[in-house]
């Protein structure tokens, strides 16, 4: 078949668990022989120029100025239809360059990455035939509701309310515009339903191409913790925040040889002020290669709270052995059992249990982390998902 794919995002290399899905689901579609054209957005945020490092695909980027505009903010607050987080990836030249790609090519499938290429939507349907598709990374508005429902500043809790409204209808009317959805996990395949969607849907996880992955064996005789994750993004900051303030702190009383190793781009100053003031904790910033961080640590961590979709590193660091310790939230999408495969910890003293629990026994490290591994192998095979998502295409002509 003849794919466009749409990305707000330079996925090459993936530096993110959302970068990772879209390169992933790229390359599988190339190898099982799909015909695929990219064209995505290099963004201020996310600045990168390479080139895909696949073969076989036709890709365009664009870059579009993503930067928040605090007089175009307070604009599109009182006047604007469309939500401005959402307004920010409206360009031009990408739409030229969609057009052009469009009228040079009769394409099957239009996918969209993530809620936020909807704008152009109109524009794919005025010139091409092609059915499209939403993958859906996340429910959108439900990370900005969370949000709102933890910030403990009232101006900014009124922001994020308005915002996750506004979001809450700009989702709804874009998926009554879509031909096909494609959901990270059940539950928010289940949330989009109840939003209004009624169409074809086909839950499609992350994948994992094994190939890509060089999996070391597990060393315990030294156990150190580890952390990776954006943290310029905000469900991740959070949680790191509350794991250090009332778990890390309480680790360190007791455990005065353990070490907190945590890796991720865009520390703002509190985060790293917070991060400096523990002896015992070490920042890495952005790591070239996240597969070595997380193997170079035999327990990680993933404290969320808020957030939604899918967590792309708890089953990147099942699939490398690692004996994972999160939140609830955090497990949403993922169907692990706790204590077989994963821990599963909501309160502080809990996590504090369950964490000293494995730096005391190095055995349950390798016994969960051998579980985990067989877990990830055995549901989220790329070229399975992939023979899935080819039959949802074809039912969709």
């Amino acid at each position: 078949m003849k794919i466009l794919v749409l990305s707000n995002k330079n996925p090459f290399p993936p530096r993110d668990g959302g970068e990772l899905a879209i390169r992933n689901m790229i390359q599988e579609m190339v190898e099982y022989g799909h015909e695929v054209s990219f064209l995505m957005m290099t963004t201020s945020k996310h600045h990168k120029k390479n080139s895909p490092d696949l073969d076989n695909i036709n890709a365009h980027n664009v870059f579009v100025n993503t930067d928040i505009r605090p007089l175009k903010l307070l604009l599109n607050y009182f006047f604007g239809s469309m939500p401005y987080i959402a307004k920010r990836f409206v360009d031009a030249t990408f739409a030229e360059r969609l057009i052009d790609l469009l009228y040079s090519k009769r394409f099957d499938i239009v996918q969209l990455e993530g809620l936020y290429l909807a704008p152009y939507i109109d524009t794919i349907r005025q010139v091409s035939q092609a059915k499209i598709v939403l993958r859906a990374h996340n429910v959108e508005h439900e990370i900005w509701q969370r949000n709102s429902e933890l910030e403990k500043n009232p101006l900014k809790r009124f922001y994020l309310k308005s915002m996750a409204k506004r979001l809450k209808k700009f989702e709804f009317q874009a998926l009554l515009k879509i031909d096909g959805l494609l959901p990270i996990t059940d539950r928010d395949e289940k949330k989009l339903q109840d939003l209004g969607y009624s169409k074809l849907s086909l839950t499609i996880p992350f994948g994992i191409k094994a190939k890509n992955y060089q999996i070391k064996p597990l060393h315990i005789d030294k156990v150190s913790v580890g952390y990776i994750g954006a943290l310029d993004w905000f469900p991740n900051r959070e949680g790191l925040m509350w794991f250090l303030e009332n778990v890390w702190t309480e680790i360190q009383k007791v455990s005065t040889g353990l070490e907190f190793h945590i890796a991720g781009r865009n520390a703002d100053m509190e985060l790293r002020r917070l991060i400096n003031s523990s002896p015992s904790v070490q920042f890495h910033g952005e790591v070239e290669s996240a597969q070595d961080f997380i193997q170079e640590h035999p327990v990680m961590v993933v404290p969320l709270f808020s957030g939604s979709g899918m967590r792309v590193k708890i089953v990147e660091g099942m699939l490398l052995n690692r004996a994972m310790i999160v939140t609830p939230i955090a497990t949403e999408g993922i169907s692990v059992a706790d204590g077989e495969n994963i821990l599963i910890a909501k309160e502080p003293e809990v996590f504090v249990e369950k964490l000293l629990q494995l730096t005391k026994s190095p055995e349950k490290i390798a016994q969960i982390g051998e579980a985990a591994h067989r877990f990830a192998m055995a549901n989220y095979d790329n070229h399975r998902l992939m023979e899935n998502l080819t039959s949802f295409y074809k039912s969709l002509k």
